[in-house]
């Protein structure tokens, strides 16, 4: 089974070539966009060698210092707009009141994932390991920010710990591109924290069951012009002992992070990985499609 990065130019391929047309309400303004859609996409990623990132000046060039930053963001379990803005100003336009995100992930996930973990411990073989992100609410209020990703389960088979992630809709440019590499950190963090018990647990295999897999209309054009045949692929590595309660007590010092060095120290990333987040900002900067979401 290959990694996300190998399977992600196959992903948008399919999309340039069997793409359905449809109309879609936009969350942050009254207007109708267009959109190109493949419903119910399921794909699995392999994660036992790292964190796989796609990147490439010329088509996809993933914003590391967004993804990094946006991650701790998760894990410190804020929805505080002023957090995360400085990281990308256009998450402003999501917000209902200028204060919070309705849909931030940590906010939800954060009070689940300790009792996630301990579910596991004592019962290595349970189906009941799963976390909710989308909720009651979500679908009774009116809002501009509703959570993509649904539900994560993790389940442990054979030694190895997979990720099952359930999302009602995700845009191929910038979603997939950034949550793809998101899960992928919080698998290899929860079978870290796991194997202080099952000291032979590997990660595994992250599953994708996508209800509607798109790309805008406003983002078409480019899209169709991507050079999806000379991709750049990079494996992050978190340290051996990172667990996800390390990295989370870490990140409750997010707000203070205004540079990527200022991540990096929060992440304590090996020599090869920090080549890798500086080679993947440079990317970034000098890259030649520019997609704002």
């Amino acid at each position: 089974m290959r990694t996300f990065a190998q399977q992600y130019s196959e992903i948008c391929t399919r999309l340039q070539n069997s793409s359905v047309k449809f109309e879609v309400q936009s969350t942050v303004s009254s207007k109708l966009a267009v959109a190109y859609e493949l419903c119910n996409q399921h794909f699995e990623f392999d994660c036992s060698t790292g964190i796989s990132v796609y990147s490439n000046q010329n088509s996809r060039a993933t914003p590391i210092k967004f993804v990094l930053a946006e991650f701790l963001w998760i894990l410190s379990g804020s929805r505080s707009l002023q957090e995360i803005v400085h990281w990308n100003r256009n998450m402003s336009k999501y917000s209902d009141d200028g204060l919070i995100l309705n849909g931030a992930y940590g906010y939800r996930l954060q009070p689940q994932l300790s009792f996630l973990i301990e579910k596991l411990k004592q019962d290595k073989n349970s189906r009941q390991a799963c976390v909710a992100i989308y909720q009651c609410n979500d679908v009774m209020i009116s809002t501009k920010d509703v959570p993509c990703n649904c539900l994560l389960q993790f389940l442990i088979r054979d030694n190895q710990l997979n990720l099952i992630v359930t999302a009602r809709s995700i845009d191929a440019v910038t979603g997939l591109s950034i949550d793809a590499i998101h899960w992928q950190f919080l698998l290899h963090l929860v079978c870290q924290s796991l194997k202080q018990v099952f000291s032979e647990l590997m990660p595994g295999i992250l599953c994708y069951n996508i209800g509607s897999l798109h790309v805008y209309g406003s983002d078409k054009e480019q899209f169709d012009q991507w050079d999806l045949n000379n991709d750049i692929r990079y494996n992050l590595k978190l340290d051996a002992q990172e667990t996800l309660e390390n990295l989370t007590t870490r990140a409750q010092n997010f707000e203070c992070a205004k540079t990527l060095e200022d991540l990096l120290a929060i992440y304590k990333f090996n020599t090869q990985t920090l080549d890798d987040v500086y080679e993947l900002a440079v990317i970034f900067k000098n890259r030649e499609f520019k997609v704002a979401r």
